[in-house]
This record gives C-alpha cells, sequence and structure tokens, in this order.
C-alpha cells in the first residue's frame, strides 16, 4: 500500500542557503519510454514512478521541476517518491518523464567506535524486531544462509558483541564473495551460491546474515558524484540504455549496534581485511559527495528487478534513461517538496510500488 497525496506548486518558493561545510548538487534525471510495438502499451506503477529524496539534519532536498502531471506519494518502504499521471503508449510513441532537484549535502561526523564499546544482543531495543523479519529479499529462513550466520558466529567463540559480530560476517563476505555486477539483484542465496555480486547484493547478504542473528538491519540506496566522462550501458535485450553523467548508483547496509545506533556498513567501497572498522568508518555515506536515495526496509528488492526485467523483455517497450549531477550555485528559487502548504490532500491505493528501472544504475 501506497499513500498517494494530492500537490500544488502555488506557493511562493523559499530561498535557499548553502553553508560552510556544504555542498550544493543539482541532479537530474530524464526517461523516454518508447513504444516499439504494434499495439497500445500502458506503463505500470513501477515505471510511473520516481524518488523524491530524503531530509535528515544533514541532507535537504528542493524539488525543482517536474514536466508531467504527478502526485507525491509514500511507497511501501515509506519513502517519499513522485507518482506520474502518463498515458498509455501508441505504436511507435515515445513519452519524455524529466525531474530536477536541488540538494544540499554536508558531512556527518563519525563516531569513535571500538568492539569492546559495543552493546551486546540483548542490549538491541525490543521495537526494531521488524528490521529481522523474513521478508522482501532477505531469505532468513533458508537453511544454507542459516548455517553460515551459526558458522561464522562460532568464529567468534559465539560472542553477544553486536559489533564484533556485524563485522565477522562483513570479513566473511569481503573475502569470498567477487564484486561483479549483474543486469538483476541477486537473492541472498545467489549471492552465496555464486560467490559475487553487486553492491547491493553483498549488503543484502550481509543483512539476511544479520537478521538470522537477530540484528536490526535494511538496505540504503544512493548516488556518488563521479566527476568525469557519461557513463553508457546497454541492457535488458538492448531494450534499455542507461547515461550516467557525473554519478555512479551504490546501495550499503544499515546495521543497528548498541550504542551508537544505526551505521552505514559500506561492504564493496569500504571494506580493509587489515582494518575491520574501515567498512563502517570509511563508508561514503559520511562524505558530501555521497547523497542518500532511499532506503529498502521491507519490499522485495531482488524479486522487483526480476520482475521489471521479464516484463520489459516480453514486450515492445524501449526505456532511455539519462541522470546526472552536477555542482550548483547558491541563490536560485526552489521549492522544498516537504513544505507542509506542499501537501494538500491524500486518499490511499492499492499497488506495489518500484521505480527499480529508475534506479537500477550501479556498477
Amino acid at each position: 500500500m501506497i499513500l498517494l497525496l494530492v500537490t500544488s506548486l502555488t506557493h511562493v518558493p523559499p530561498l535557499f542557503t548553502v553553508y560552510d561545510g556544504e555542498t550544493a548538487y543539482h541532479y537530474t534525471s530524464k526517461i523516454i519510454y518508447i513504444n516499439r510495438g504494434s499495439s497500445n502499451l500502458v506503463l505500470g506503477e513501477d515505471f510511473r514512478s520516481a524518488p523524491l529524496f530524503p531530509n535528515s539534519s544533514w541532507q535537504k532536498t528542493y524539488l525543482l521541476s517536474v514536466n508531467q502531471p504527478y502526485a507525491t506519494a509514500l511507497d511501501f518502504d515509506q519513502n517519499k517518491i513522485l507518482f506520474l499521471d502518463l498515458p498509455p503508449l501508441r505504436p511507435s510513441e515515445n513519452i519524455t518523464f524529466y525531474y530536477a532537484l536541488h540538494v544540499v549535502r554536508a558531512d556527518r561526523p563519525i563516531p569513535h567506535l571500538t568492539i569492546h564499546e559495543s552493546g551486546d544482543l540483548d542490549s538491541i531495543p525490543r521495537e526494531l524486531d521488524e528490521y529481522c523479519e523474513a521478508e522482501g529479499s532477505w531469505l532468513v529462513e533458508d537453511e544454507a544462509l542459516r548455517a553460515l550466520a551459526r558458522e561464522i558466529r562460532r568464529s567468534t567463540e559465539n560472542s553477544t558483541n553486536v559489533l564484533e559480530i556485524a563485522i565477522s560476517l562483513v570479513d566473511w563476505i569481503g573475502k569470498h564473495v567477487e564484486p561483479i555486477s549483474h543486469d538483476r539483484p541477486l537473492y541472498p542465496n545467489e549471492t552465496y551460491t555464486l560467490l559475487q555480486g553487486d553492491c547491493d547484493d553483498q549488503s543484502n547478504l550481509l543483512i539476511t546474515l544479520c537478521r538470522i542473528l537477530q540484528i536490526p538491519a535494511y538496505l540504503q540506496v544512493g548516488c556518488i558524484r563521479n566527476p568525469g566522462a557519461p557513463k553508457e550501458t546497454t541492457y535488458w535485450n538492448s531494450q534499455v540504455t542507461s547515461v550516467l553523467k557525473n554519478l555512479g548508483y551504490h546501495a550499503w547496509a544499515l546495521i543497528y549496534v548498541p550504542p551508537w545506533g544505526w551505521l552505514p556498513f559500506d561492504v564493496t567501497l569500504a571494506w580493509e581485511a587489515s582494518n575491520p572498522l574501515a567498512v563502517i568508518t570509511s563508508a561514503k555515506v559520511w562524505k558530501r559527495d555521497t547523497i542518500v536515495i532511499f532506503d529498502v526496509v521491507h519490499s522485495d528488492w531482488a524479486g522487483l528487478g526480476r520482475r521489471q526485467k521479464d516484463h520489459v523483455i516480453s514486450s515492445s517497450l524501449n526505456i532511455y534513461l539519462e541522470d546526472a549531477l552536477e555542482l550548483d550555485d547558491p541563490g536560485t528559487e526552489v521549492v522544498f517538496w516537504e513544505s507542509p502548504s506542499f501537501w494538500i490532500g491524500a486518499f490511499a491505493i492499492l499497488l506495489l510500488i518500484g521505480g527499480y528501472v529508475v534506479l537500477r544504475r550501479f556498477s
């Protein structure tokens, strides 16, 4: 279920200010949907949504423009999204969706961590049990993964120290799983069997192992400023083309470690065999060049990617995606999408929300 909120942009947009220690970005995303078939093509809900990046004490997001009719919504994981009103595509017809965001990002203070200061399993609040459930892509009941989690924990002499357990799980993945991309996300049992996977695949394996051992964890997705030549990728039977300009997409695990709370574990970009805590302290999300896009707390990330791939290659749909992340100049007038006057009315609808095709541009 998602909550759909009809919006209006009639209020006067505020001016934004960028302070010392902050960096402002201009994020744009363009998607062209093309019907190569001989009959009308209706775009499903998965292809009519786009993320509105979250706000926090260290990240502020402003909506600049949208070129199609839309409403704002909350997806299954309570992320705020744009939900588009797009008509069916006639044969040989195409439609372009474009939106722009202004994002202000500040560095986050990295906590001082030591294993002996970590709390034990019994100190994890019980209200976080929902982050240990077998749901989404996290195959907590898989016997092979349960055996792996128990084996890794035994290597710590069955420690109850949460940070020590989590680090031991990361070390196993870092030493055994090769960072290789696929054209769809893998389920954790596939990552374990293949011993390979991208950032989201390795993170989801880590999250599953944590949940098996009753350590709360979920997936977070973001983008990283990466200046350089545009990168173009074609996949899914050559029906999808993605162009990235000055950014790359990335994913990492958020794991609850008392007494510090939720900490990022960046397996593919920060893990070091010689420095166990680097997977946390060197995680990209602490720095201003990384922007958080959304959380995956309950939904089936791997299943969504598989479903969308199957849908695209079995249809006449072709997709061109072009995303860019540029340094922004202060002084521009923008609309802050979380302003109270932005949320006009609400009604509930039943659907599964995706947006995977918008965001599956890792590596």
